[in-house]
């Protein structure tokens, strides 16, 4: 089951007139946060190896994916120990 995302943003107005959030609203958002923290923290984990950082000029699809797994199976592991 995939998870639904709604956006609660609003459309320009001008700045004189201030939209106040919901609780609703800052719940969502607190959810959103956390979950894009730990995302952003794995990639730029990822990313302390070397190979992910620069253009990649493979040309098989595969080979990028097997890149990117043992990348984030090195990072996983550096997480648990």
């Amino acid at each position: 089951m995939q998870k639904t995302y709604y956006s609660n943003k609003k459309k320009r107005k001008s700045k004189g007139i201030k939209h106040e959030i919901t609780e609703l609203e800052i719940q969502h958002n607190k959810e959103v946060g956390k979950e894009r923290i730990f995302v952003e923290h794995s990639i730029g984990g990822m990313k302390r190896y070397r190979i992910l950082e620069h253009r990649n000029r493979l040309k098989r699809q595969g080979i990028l994916n097997q890149v990117v797994g043992i990348c984030a199976a090195l990072w996983n592991y550096t997480i648990e120990n």
